[in-house]
């Protein structure tokens, strides 16, 4: 393809929610084969395997959907719904790796490079702040398909500190679900592949989050009339004339590739060999 000539009409503009995940949906076994269960489309990864004791069997040190019953207090940890997802601390019982953690919760890849304005919203408790309490709970985001992250917010150190918010049943010191947290992902707008990622590291309270939501702005073609000029060019030995030339142009999207355009269009000069046309 040569040149798309576009409508000089503007482009359609909406704000879409690219994420939008409750955890309510039963989890299921993990593509990658390993024993953890997911949300349908995300990535659990992780070092844990066991949970607090043979009694608390909910008390996982790895990611999984969690509900108020599996924790002695019943405290309300979901923000809507039964569920959220959610982990403890280690204490070292069943793991091999002792009390260490470094839990990865990962959405499905995402393809915004038609997007702007991008935000994370999530809903979320963790011990946020006290004597003695070390970075644990991060947010991060990569653009290569998981192979490198970015830290875009550390919940100790960017303490997201909200007037008038209690801490919940679980008092001072802890971010309860009472506000949202948003963080600004514009720094990712346009990105061909962009994931998110919960990262859960060493071992300092539990950490609750529910109902995320990835937002952005899509800019989509204007609507009209597109016009598609072509080159096709002889790259054989023989002259070659009234053959056809078949043209398709796709738009990639989130949810797989869409014809965009399609033509079909006969040449019938005669091209001799390493001759073009358009």
């Amino acid at each position: 393809v040569k040149k798309i000539t576009e409508p000089s009409g503007p482009a359609v503009i909406s704000m879409v929610e690219l994420v939008s995940e409750g955890f309510e949906e039963e989890w299921v076994a993990d593509d990658d084969g390993d024993s953890y269960l997911v949300p349908p489309g995300w990535d659990v990864d992780g070092i844990c395997i066991s949970s607090q004791s043979p009694t608390s069997p909910g008390l996982t040190h790895y990611w999984s959907q969690f509900e108020p019953a599996d924790h002695p207090s019943s405290y309300p940890f979901p923000h809507t719904g039964r569920y959220c997802a959610g982990l403890w601390w280690s204490n070292g019982y069943g793991e091999p790796h002792g009390d260490d953690q470094d839990e990865w919760l990962i959405t499905p890849e995402l393809f915004v490079s038609n997007c702007v304005d991008l935000e994370l919203e999530f809903y979320s408790v963790y011990w946020m702040r006290g004597h003695g309490c070390i970075p644990h709970t991060y947010v991060k985001a990569s653009t290569d398909g998981g192979v490198s992250w970015d830290t875009v917010a550390c919940l100790q150190n960017d303490e997201f500190y909200f007037p008038g918010a209690t801490g919940g049943p679980a008092g001072t010191g802890w971010n309860w679900n009472e506000y949202p947290i948003e963080i600004d992902l514009s720094a990712y707008d346009g990105s061909s592949s962009l994931m998110i990622a919960f990262h859960y590291a060493r071992s300092v309270g539990l950490w609750m989050v529910d109902d995320v939501v990835l937002q952005g702005v899509v800019m989509e073609w204007p609507l009209g009339t597109y016009h598609v000029e072509a080159v096709v060019m002889n790259y054989g030995t023989f002259n070659e004339s009234n053959f056809n030339v078949n043209a398709t142009i796709f738009e990639v999207t989130d949810t797989g590739d869409k014809v965009f355009y399609q033509d079909n269009v006969m040449v019938t000069a005669t091209m001799c060999p390493g001759d073009d046309a358009t």
